[in-house]
């Protein structure tokens, strides 16, 4: 007796290991086909190859701002210097 939902679990008896949820459907497939030609195209274009240059370094020390204040002063901020900025511009060259 039935006590739950039909998730189409056993829909194929001869392949019992494939559900509805284990197969991929058709925008999985396109996304499956755009990764592999993605990585073919890196493969055989050399993204992929050891730099003839080698490894470059890379400080991984954290960067302290000499002022810390929440992000919205921060958008001000930079807002205010791109203000800054156009105004030299149009002083600069007027239209």
């Amino acid at each position: 007796m039935n006590q739950g939902d039909d998730f189409g679990d056993d829909k194929d008896k001869d392949m019992p290991d494939v559900s509805q949820y284990s197969t991929v459907g058709p925008h999985g497939m396109k996304l499956e086909a755009q990764m592999v030609t993605t990585e073919n195209i890196d493969r055989n274009t050399g993204w992929l190859d050891e730099s003839p240059d080698g490894f470059f370094d890379i400080s991984t020390t954290q960067l302290e701002t000499e002022v810390v204040q929440p992000s919205q002063k921060w958008k001000a901020a930079v807002q205010i210097k791109r203000q800054e900025g156009t105004c030299r511009k149009k002083q600069k060259y007027p239209i």
